[in-house]
């Protein structure tokens, strides 16, 4: 009789930490899939024509009269503010932040026929911010914002709940084995 208790304790700690760690991936491959795409104006009403990529985490956008407008991807979007000139642009890198790769997110499709593209992904300590910015073709530019947990974040929660889960399942079993050894002992 002890063999098959054990055993069924043993499944269900087993069991549990497979779903933990199922759920956790799900959690991680499905990041954004909530996420709106929002139109994002310029100031001036204008029609946005370019992106650039700024320094550090900002984005620039071109309008039509030939005005340059910046904004920050960050953790809360800002509004455009006029700019005089692009500082520092350099045409051949359309990369922002840390890295511009989303595509471990689920980013929807855009609102329509897209003619320019930035991506941008600033990483902080438990916390990436990423932002898909594109112009339609006709002229709207619109923004993709996500704020979400890190990979550092995401292993960090992982770990601690794997290992609070392995010492709850075996200070279970230890419990187990000792309630059975006393009452193997009284009778």
């Amino acid at each position: 009789m002890r063999r098959p208790a054990g055993c069924i304790i043993c499944v269900l700690t087993f069991a549990c930490l497979g779903l933990l760690a199922g759920y956790v991936v799900g959690q991680y491959r499905n990041r954004g899939v909530g996420v709106r795409w929002k139109i994002d104006p310029l100031p001036d009403g204008a029609n946005a024509v370019a992106l650039y990529a700024g320094p550090f985490s900002e984005i620039v956008a071109e309008s039509e009269q030939g005005r340059f407008y910046a904004q920050m991807c960050t953790l809360t979007p800002e509004r455009w503010r006029w700019v005089p000139d692009i500082i520092g642009d350099d045409e051949s890198s359309r990369l922002c932040g840390h890295r511009a790769d989303l595509s471990e997110l689920s980013v929807g499709q855009p609102p329509g026929p897209v003619t320019d593209q930035l991506d941008c992904q600033i990483t902080l300590e438990y916390t990436d911010v990423s932002c898909r910015y594109v112009i339609l073709e006709n002229g709207e530019l619109w923004r993709w914002h996500f704020v979400g947990p890190g990979l550092q974040g995401v292993l960090e929660g992982f770990g601690s709940t794997l290992c609070l889960t392995i010492g709850g399942g075996l200070l279970g079993l230890i419990t187990f084995w000792t309630i059975r050894r006393l009452r193997g002992n009284e009778v």
